[in-house]
């Protein structure tokens, strides 16, 4: 036993006086990069601008990527609900139905978006399917926490929708303008019921109905025809459509290209065009309305990325918030030429070159990483915070070696918001 002992305590002397002696046991510190941030910025003028704004402008830089789905994150559209009812609180679902009424309307339709489908039209086509990003989420407006997002109003005047005849007021804005709220900013749906004279009368035809209207819409039918919910949640995306930029497509150019015009049949027929061309497409007039294109989203997510414009206002901001799963990495040349909202960090890993024609904002306290070798290159883009608050900046990381990441910025280029990037001049 004590022999057993011996034996253990030489070995275990052996052994440090080993690593004592050729360093074998030391734990070696990784070699870490050297990093600094892009700092006093000017204009590379040797370089010749390849911008094309006719180029910039197309809906195809705004198709989503799958190697990228940072990019074209799901977002939440701000929706408030105002129930119209005549004078004596009639006409429309009872107070204490608005509120589940409210939830499986935007619920189902939030599901019938969550669920793109490929296209019936052309017959045979091979279009992507991608998945439609928006959804919609009840908002209530400072002020008005009380009503949760869901608004009644009286009003003999204007408390009723007529698709037709004399008195017809599909398009008229009277109950927009007296009773949206926020509507610069929020998408007002109007429940509104067809006016019993007109329902009464043979030649009237109270259907389901809908109508974009600037940034609110309307919608008919939905109490007084007892028809099911499930049955407006197509009509209802197609008028959200509308109002986020989409045209109908069976007729007229809707500028996409695999959107192919068409007879605009509602369903299947024994003959005629109706017999095998049906469109299934979410901004024609059809049974289904379940299928939207790369295109038709890609015009969607330009609106929503151009700042001021009509659709990014209706948008909770997502990118205002650091995320860090939201990151993006770069792995091969590339050249973007779309407005982009980050949510997450950009890293161009070494030896790759990223070239930015539109603008970029990045959330509060993110950052870009250039990694040895690789190379951002800003051509009349924009670098900031759309928020109103900081980022960090562009980081360029160099190795031991001296190779360093490098911030090529040309032409109208500019950094702005960062708190460790600035630049001396943006002149040509």
């Amino acid at each position: 036993m004590r022999s057993t002992q011996l034996l253990r305590s030489l070995a275990l002397s052996l052994f440090v006086l080993s690593c004592l002696s050729i360093q074998s046991c030391k734990k070696k510190a990784p070699v870490l990069p050297k990093q600094r941030w892009a700092t006093d910025l000017i204009i590379d003028t040797s370089m010749v601008s390849a911008y094309d704004r006719k180029l910039s402008q197309s809906s195809a830089h705004y198709e989503p990527d799958p190697r990228f789905p940072q990019l074209t994150p799901q977002f939440e559209l701000k929706m408030n609900f105002h129930y119209m009812y005549d004078a004596n609180g009639e006409r429309n679902y009872p107070a204490e139905e608005r509120k589940d009424v409210t939830w499986h309307f935007m619920n189902g339709s939030n599901k019938k978006l969550a669920k793109n489908v490929k296209m019936n039209l052309p017959l045979e086509n091979e279009t992507p399917v991608y998945d439609i990003p928006w959804r919609y989420t009840k908002y209530t407006s400072p002020g008005y926490e009380k009503e949760e997002g869901i608004y009644a109003h009286h009003d003999d005047d204007l408390y009723f929708f007529v698709h037709k005849g004399k008195h017809k007021n599909n398009y008229r804005r009277e109950v927009i303008t007296t009773y949206a709220i926020d509507d610069d900013s929020v998408i007002n749906v109007f429940i509104l019921p067809h006016h019993p004279d007109s329902v009464a009368s043979k030649s009237y035809r109270p259907n389901k109905a809908g109508i974009a209207l600037g940034t609110s819409l309307k919608v008919a039918g939905l109490f007084e025809t007892g028809r099911p919910i499930w049955e407006f949640y197509g009509l209802f995306n197609h008028e959200v459509g509308h109002i986020l930029g989409l045209r109908h497509t069976w007729a007229s150019n809707d500028g996409c290209d695999d959107t192919p015009k068409h007879a605009n049949c509602w369903n299947y027929s024994d003959s005629g065009p109706c017999k095998e061309k049906v469109s299934n497409n979410m901004m024609d007039y059809n049974s289904q309305q379940v299928a939207l294109t790369p295109c038709q989203i890609g015009r969607v997510l330009k609106n929503v990325h151009k700042e001021g414009s009509k659709a990014r206002k209706l948008v909770v901001p997502y990118w205002c918030n650091y995320d860090s799963t939201m990151s993006v990495t770069v792995r091969e040349d590339l050249e973007w030429r779309g407005n982009y909202d980050l949510a997450g960090d950009l890293t161009i890993e070494s030896g790759v070159t990223l070239k930015l024609y539109g603008r970029m904002s990045l959330p509060a306290g993110a950052k870009i990483v250039v990694m040895p070798g690789a190379k951002l290159i800003v051509d009349n883009g924009q670098l900031h915070q759309a928020c109103g608050a900081s980022w960090q900046g562009v980081e360029l990381v160099s190795d031991d070696d001296g190779l360093s990441g490098e911030l090529v910025l040309v032409a109208g280029a500019t950094v702005e918001d960062a708190l460790y990037t600035k630049m001396l001049t943006t002149k040509s």
